[in-house]
C-alpha cells in the first residue's frame, strides 16, 4: 500500500492488486474504497419501470458496444410496474458487488433517481445533457446514470450511456475530500457545522495550531477558514521546525536566499515572514467580518529572546514591520522579561499573544502587562480600538507534568493519599485553566478595565494551548469538551481538531463553581504537590524546548543550503557572485522599470523592449476578462459544443498545449492544437473535429502568420462547405488588436474575437488571453490561475528583497551556466508535467538565442548514464511526483550541477509560467543580449517565401544537389568550415543512410557541441517514439546533448537560436513524402508544398549562417532506417 495524499484532512492509499487498483480514502470520519477494475470487462445493472421500457433495449445494446456485460433486472413488458421494486434490484447487484454500476429508467429519471439515493452506497443522478453523465463520475462518484424515457430519444440515449460509462472517477485530492464528506452525510453525521455553530453560540472560537506552507498554497488552509472550522491560526518553533525540517516544500524559497548569501536565522525570518504574511490575507476577510476579534495569526519571536526585555521588544518591532498585517500576533513568552516586553509592545500599538502562561500568577501578570499597555498608549494621545491581545494558556503539560507524580503516590502512598490522587489524575490542568478563567472574568469586568473598554479597549481572550491530549487514558477531547466558555480560544492541533469535529461533546464548561475550582488545588496540596513549582518549572522547560526547537531548525536550513552548495556544483561560488551583482546593480528594479538598458544599450532597441513588458502584470489585466471567458463557456457547451481546436503557433499555442495535456482528466471541452503545416497531422484533425460539435480558435498575436493563415482558410472552408452562412459562430479569434486577423474575424462573423495586450510578446503570453481563455475553455477556473500568479508575482516584486526572487535565482542559475560553458539547459519534470518543457523551449531559446550567444534548451531527451553526460550541461528538475529523484541524486555524483524546483501541486503550473518570464529575464542580462526580439527569424520566412513564388511561377520547388544516395534516401549537407577531403569520401563510402548519419555525426564535439534533429514530419506517437530512439543512438555515440523539433512547429520556438546562436549546434533536417495532401484554399498550392517550402527555406538559412547541417530526404522510407542494425 503506497501513501498518495496525506493532509490535515485525510490520507489516501493506493494499494494494488493483480485485477484492481483499489483506492482507500481514509479520513476522520471513516474509511470508504472506490475500486477500479483494470482490464476486467466491466458488469452494469439495469433497471426499469413500464415507462422506461421502450428505451432499455437501446441501453441495453449501447452498454454492449462499449464491452461491457449487462444485467437486466426488469421490468421485462410495458405493464404497469413500480419503479422502486426494480431500483432495489439493480442496487443490489451493485451494492453486491455483481456490477459496477447501473442504468435505471422510469418516465422522467426522476423517481428512478429518488429511490435509488435512498440506497447507501448508491450514488444516482438524472442526466440529460453529456457534460453531466461524464463530469458526475469524474467529479461526484455517480454510479447510477438515472434516464427519462419520455424526456429523451434513442440518439441521446446512447450519447448518455457512452459518455457515463466512459468516464472514471478521477481520484484528485479535491474530489476525494468532497466524495467523503458524502459518504459522511449517507451515515447520517450532519454534525460538523452544528457544532461549529454550537461552539460559536457559546462564545468560543477555534484557532488552528499548525504552520505548512503546503496547505497555505494548495487551498487546504482556506478552504478550512471557509467551512467556519477555523478563526485563526497560531505558530510556535515547534511547529515551523515540523513544516520545514520534515518537508520539502521550503526547498526552491531557500535557494535564492543560501546564494545570496543569507545565514540560517535570516533565512528562516523570511521564510516565517512570508508564511505568516500569506496566511493572514487568507483570514483577511474574516477579520474584517469579526470587526476584528477573530482572524489572527500568531508568529512567536527567537525563543533565545525571552529573558532579555530589550532584545524580545526590538524582535516583536522587526516582526510587525515585515510582516506588515494588521491580523498579526507576536507572540511573546510570559516570562518577566516578556511581560515588561508586552506592555511596551501594546503601549505601540502591536498586537500581541502572552504565551508559555502555565500559572495563575503568570496569566495575571500578562493581563496586568497588557492593560498597563493600552494605558500607557492613551496617556501617549494614541487609540486603543484596533488593539487585540490573547493569553496562551498551556493545558495538558500541566497533566503530563502532575501525572507521573500522581501514579508515584498511587504506588507508594498512603490509601488516603492513593485515592486523592486517582481522583485528581486528568483534573488538574483543566481545573487551572478554570481558576485562570474565573481571574480573567474579576479582572476584565472591573473598573479599571472598564474605563479602557469605554474608549475602545478590547478584552484580552484567554487561550487554551496545547489541547491535544497525550495519555490515552483520557477522552482526545477532554480538554476541548472541558473549557468552552464565553469570550475564549481553543487552540487546536490537526488531530485534536478532526476529533472535536468527529465527537466531541459540545456543551458550556466554564465558568466552574469556586468550589469545584478551589477542591482541587485543595486536594493537590494535601497529598504534597506544589503547583507553583511546577508552572515555573514549565515554563521553563518550554521556553527551553521552543529554544532547541529552533535550533534544531536553524541547523537543517545549514543542511539545506549545503545540499544547495553540492547541487550547483562548480557552478556554486559562481552564481553565488553573480546573485549578487544582479542585487547590486538593481536589475529586479530596473525590470519592474521598464530599462531597456538592463538587456543593452542598442538605443535603437529601446522603445520595442519597453512594448515588450506587458507581461510582468498581464495577470491583472486578464483579471478583467474572466467573465468573458466563462461567458464564452458556458455558450458553448449550451450550444452542443463538445471539442475545441486551436490553429497557432509559437506562443499562440504552447501554453494552451501544455495546460490541456497536464489537466487532461478535468476537461469540460477537449481542446487539441494543430501547429503544423503536415498534411498528415492537419487531416487527422480534421477527421477528429466533426464541424457540428467543434469551435476553432484562431490564435495568433501578428495576425498574420502564415501557417495560421493557411490553417485557417482550410478549416474556415470546411466549416462553410458542412454549416453555410453560420461557419462564423464556430470560430473565435484571439489576437491583438488592430491586425489582419481581426479584420478577417469580423468579415467571417466569427463567434468571439477576443483582444489581448499589444505589449506583450507571444512566447511571454501565457496568461494573457492567449493562454487563460483556452484554460477556461478546458474547464480550468480561470479565478485559480491568476491567484496563482498573483502570489508568485507579488513574491518577484522590487519591494521584496531580491533573495526571496526564486524567479531572480533561477535566472541567475540559467545565465550563469551559460556564461561558464554549461549552456546546455536540460529540462527534468515528472511524467505529469512532461509537456512544460516545449513551452520552456520557445521561451529560453528565442529569448537568448542571439548575437551568438544562448541557452540550448534539451527537452524530454532520454536519458542515459550520468557519467556519460559531458561538462557542458546544467539541469533543472521541476518536480512534482517525485519520479526523478533518483536520478537527480546520480546526476550530483558525478557533479552535474541541478536546481530542484518542488511544485505543491499541479495548479502551481500557471506560477511557474510567471517564474520562468522572470527566469529568462535575468539570465539574459547577465548574457547582455534583448530578451524581447527574434532578428533572425525573419530570414528563413523570406526564403520560403521565395521557394513559394518560385512555385507558383514554375509549378516545382527546386531542391539542393544531391551528394549521396542510396536505399532511397537523399542527402546534402553543408560541413562550413569543418569541411575535410577525409570526411567527404567517408560519407560518399557511406553504405547506407545509418552509417551515413554515423559518419556525419563525427563532426560533433563532445562538451561543445548540441545536436539538433528538426523533422518535418507528423507529429504523432509513432513518429515521437522513431526520433526519440535515434536521438538515443546519437546520445550514445557522440555524448552530445540533442534537441528533437518537428517542423514549422520549432521555427517558432528554437529557429532563432539555430541561426541566431552560437555556432555549436549539428543540423540534422529530415523530410519525407508525404502519404495525403490537402489543397490550402484560394492558395494554389498544398499543405505538402507549404511544408516543403519551409523545409528548404529553413536550411537555406541554416547554410547561410554557415551552420553544420544535413538534410535527409527519406523519400517513402521511415526514420527508422537511420538507425543502426
Amino acid at each position: 500500500m503506497v501513501l498518495l495524499i496525506k493532509t490535515s484532512q485525510q490520507k489516501v492509499f493506493l494499494s494494488f492488486s493483480n485485477s484492481e487498483s483499489i483506492f482507500r480514502i481514509t479520513g476522520y470520519q471513516t474509511d470508504y474504497i472506490i475500486s477500479r477494475k483494470a482490464h476486467v470487462k466491466k458488469t452494469i445493472a439495469v433497471a426499469c419501470d413500464h415507462a422506461g421500457f421502450e428505451l432499455k433495449e437501446c441501453v441495453i445494446d449501447t452498454i454492449k458496444k462499449t464491452g461491457c456485460d449487462v444485467i437486466d433486472v426488469g421490468t421485462y413488458s410495458k405493464e404497469s410496474a413500480d419503479f422502486p421494486d426494480y431500483v432495489k434490484l439493480g442496487s443490489d447487484k451493485i451494492i453486491n458487488g455483481k456490477a459496477e454500476a447501473g442504468v435505471f429508467i422510469c418516465g422522467s429519471g426522476v423517481g428512478v433517481c429518488i429511490a435509488a439515493n435512498k440506497i447507501p452506497g448508491i450514488y444516482a443522478s438524472v442526466c440529460h445533457d453529456t457534460y453531466s453523465a461524464h463530469q458526475g463520475v469524474e467529479h461526484d462518484g455517480m454510479n447510477v446514470l438515472c434516464l427519462g424515457s419520455r424526456i429523451i430519444g434513442s440518439e441521446v440515449a446512447r450519447e448518455l450511456v457512452t459518455a457515463f460509462l466512459n468516464a472514471k472517477f478521477n481520484n484528485k485530492p479535491n474530489q476525494i475530500r468532497r466524495f467523503e464528506k458524502i459518504k459522511s452525510i449517507e451515515r447520517g453525521d450532519f454534525s460538523v457545522s452544528n457544532k461549529i455553530e454550537r461552539i460559536l453560540e457559546l462564545g468560543q472560537s477555534i484557532w488552528y495550531d499548525n504552520i505548512q506552507r503546503c496547505i497555505i498554497r494548495n487551498g487546504e488552509l482556506k478552504e478550512m477558514i471557509q467551512r467556519g472550522e477555523i478563526r485563526g491560526l497560531t505558530s510556535n518553533p515547534c511547529s515551523f521546525r515540523k513544516a520545514i525540517s520534515d518537508s520539502n516544500d521550503y526547498d526552491t524559497a531557500i535557494a535564492p536566499m543560501a546564494l545570496a548569501g543569507w545565514n540560517c536565522e535570516k533565512i528562516f525570518s523570511q521564510l516565517s515572514v512570508e508564511d505568516i504574511r500569506d496566511a493572514a490575507s487568507l483570514f483577511t476577510e474574516l477579520y474584517v467580518q469579526t470587526d476584528g476579534k477573530d482572524g489572527y495569526v500568531s508568529l512567536e519571536i527567537n525563543p533565545s529572546f525571552s529573558h532579555e526585555t530589550e532584545k524580545i521588544v526590538a524582535e516583536a518591532r522587526k516582526t510587525w514591520t515585515a510582516v506588515n498585517r494588521p491580523n498579526l500576533m507576536v507572540k511573546i513568552p510570559a516570562t518577566e522579561s516578556g511581560i515588561s516586553a508586552v506592555r511596551q509592545l501594546v503601549s505601540a500599538g502591536i498586537n500581541v499573544n502572552s504565551t508559555l502562561i502555565f500559572s495563575e500568577e503568570q496569566y495575571i501578570k500578562a493581563a496586568e502587562a497588557y492593560i498597563s499597555g493600552l494605558e500607557d498608549r492613551i496617556a501617549s494621545g494614541q487609540p486603543i480600538n484596533k488593539i487585540q491581545s490573547v493569553a496562551s494558556v498551556y493545558v495538558c503539560w500541566i497533566d503530563s507534568k502532575i501525572d507521573p507524580l500522581l501514579e508515584k503516590i498511587i504506588t507508594e502512598g498512603s490509601e488516603e493519599q492513593a485515592a486523592i490522587a486517582r481522583e485528581l489524575k486528568g483534573k488538574v490542568g483543566i481545573a487551572n485553566c478554570q481558576r485562570i478563567y474565573r481571574q480573567f472574568k474579576k479582572i476584565f469586568s472591573g473598573e479599571r478595565f472598564n474605563a479602557l473598554q469605554k474608549k475602545g479597549a478590547t478584552i484580552q481572550r484567554p487561550l487554551w494551548a496545547a489541547t491535544g491530549c497525550k495519555n490515552n487514558q483520557y477522552s482526545d477531547t477532554i480538554y476541548i469538551d472541558s473549557l468552552i466558555g464565553e469570550n475564549t480560544i481553543s487552540s487546536v492541533d490537526p488531530e485534536t481538531l478532526k476529533a472535536a469535529l468527529d465527537h466531541s461533546s459540545i456543551k458550556a464548561g466554564l465558568p466552574a463553581s469556586d468550589n469545584e475550582i478551589d477542591l482541587v488545588f485543595s486536594k493537590l496540596a494535601s497529598i504534597g504537590i506544589s503547583l507553583q513549582n511546577i508552572t515555573e518549572e514549565l515554563q521553563e522547560e518550554g521556553v527551553n524546548t521552543f529554544e532547541n526547537a529552533f535550533n534544531s531548525m536553524l541547523g537543517d536550513l545549514n543542511k539545506r543550503s549545503d545540499i544547495l552548495k553540492k547541487s550547483l556544483g562548480d557552478l556554486y561560488d559562481q552564481v553565488m557572485s553573480n546573485f549578487k551583482k544582479i542585487e547590486e546593480n538593481s536589475i529586479l528594479p530596473r525590470i519592474f522599470a521598464k530599462d531597456p538598458t538592463v538587456w543593452t544599450f542598442d538605443i535603437q532597441a529601446y522603445p520595442e523592449i519597453r512594448n515588450r513588458l506587458g507581461w510582468l502584470d498581464a495577470h491583472m489585466n486578464t483579471a478583467k476578462n474572466i467573465e468573458e471567458f466563462r461567458s464564452i463557456l458556458k455558450s458553448l457547451k449550451e450550444d452542443g459544443i463538445r471539442k475545441v481546436l486551436l490553429l497557432g503557433m509559437g506562443g499562440s499555442s504552447l501554453a494552451p498545449e501544455v495546460m490541456a495535456l497536464t489537466f487532461k482528466e478535468i476537461s469540460d471541452l477537449k481542446l487539441e492544437i494543430v501547429d503544423s503545416t503536415d498534411p498528415g497531422q492537419v487531416l487527422e484533425a480534421d477527421h477528429s473535429h466533426p464541424t457540428s460539435e467543434t469551435v476553432y480558435i484562431i490564435s495568433s498575436k501578428s495576425g498574420g502568420t502564415a501557417e495560421v493563415r493557411a490553417l485557417l482558410d482550410y478549416f474556415y472552408q470546411r466549416a462553410k462547405d458542412t454549416l453555410g452562412e453560420k461557419a462564423g459562430s464556430h470560430f473565435i479569434a484571439i489576437t491583438d488588436p488592430g491586425t489582419q486577423l481581426e479584420r478577417i474575424a469580423k468579415e467571417l462573423n466569427f463567434r468571439n474575437i477576443v483582444l489581448s495586450d499589444p505589449a506583450v510578446g507571444g512566447r511571454f503570453s501565457a496568461i494573457t488571453p492567449f493562454g487563460v481563455l483556452p484554460a477556461t475553455l478546458i474547464g480550468i477556473d480561470p479565478a485559480i490561475v491568476l491567484e496563482k500568479v498573483n502570489a508568485i508575482a507579488k513574491k518577484s516584486t522590487p519591494s521584496n528583497p531580491v533573495a526571496s526572487n526564486e524567479g531572480a535565482a533561477l535566472g541567475v542559475y540559467m545565465g550563469t551556466a551559460a556564461l561558464l560553458g554549461r549552456d546546455k539547459f536540460t529540462i527534468l519534470t515528472d511524467p505529469e508535467l512532461e509537456s512544460f518543457g516545449s513551452w520552456l523551449e520557445q521561451l529560453i531559446a528565442e529569448s537568448s538565442g542571439k548575437n551568438g550567444k544562448g541557452i540550448i534548451p534539451i527537452d524530454i531527451e532520454p536519458q542515459t548514464d550520468p557519467s556519460v553526460y559531458a561538462k557542458d550541461r546544467a539541469f533543472v528538475y521541476i518536480q512534482t511526483s517525485g519520479t526523478q529523484c533518483d536520478f537527480i541524486d546520480q546526476l550530483m555524483k558525478v557533479g552535474q550541477p541541478v536546481l530542484t524546483i518542488k511544485l505543491n501541486d499541479l495548479p502551481d503550473l500557471f506560477a511557474e509560467f510567471y517564474r520562468w518570464e522572470i527566469a529568462i529575464s535575468v539570465a539574459c542580462s547577465l548574457l547582455e543580449v534583448n530578451a524581447f526580439d527574434q532578428p533572425n527569424v525573419q530570414d528563413s520566412k523570406n526564403r520560403t517565401v521565395a521557394k513559394i513564388n518560385e512555385y507558383k511561377e514554375k509549378g516545382i520547388l527546386s531542391e539542393p544537389e544531391v551528394l549521396w544516395e542510396k536505399d532511397g534516401v537523399k542527402v546534402f549537407y553543408s560541413l562550413a568550415e569543418a569541411a575535410n577531403e577525409t570526411l567527404k569520401k567517408e560519407l560518399a563510402a557511406a553504405k547506407n543512410p545509418a552509417e551515413f548519419i554515423s559518419k556525419f555525426l563525427t563532426i560533433a564535439n563532445s562538451g561543445e557541441d548540441y545536436v539538433a534533429i528538426n523533422a518535418y514530419l507528423p507529429r504523432n506517437e509513432d513518429m515521437l517514439h522513431k526520433l526519440q530512439s535515434l536521438r538515443e543512438e546519437i546520445l550514445k555515440q557522440t555524448a552530445c546533448a540533442t534537441t528533437l523539433g518537428f517542423g514549422p512547429r520549432f521555427q517558432h520556438s528554437t529557429g532563432q537560436l539555430h541561426k541566431g546562436g552560437a555556432n555549436n549546434g549539428v543540423f540534422i533536417q529530415i523530410v519525407a513524402n508525404s502519404h495525403t495532401d490537402v489543397e490550402i484554399p484560394n492558395e494554389g498550392m498544398t499543405f505538402a508544398v507549404l511544408e516543403r517550402a519551409q523545409a528548404l527555406g529553413d536550411f537555406e538559412a541554416l547554410m547561410a549562417v554557415n551552420r553544420r547541417a544535413v538534410r535527409i530526404d527519406l523519400g517513402n522510407q521511415s526514420p527508422s532506417i537511420l538507425l543502426k542494425k
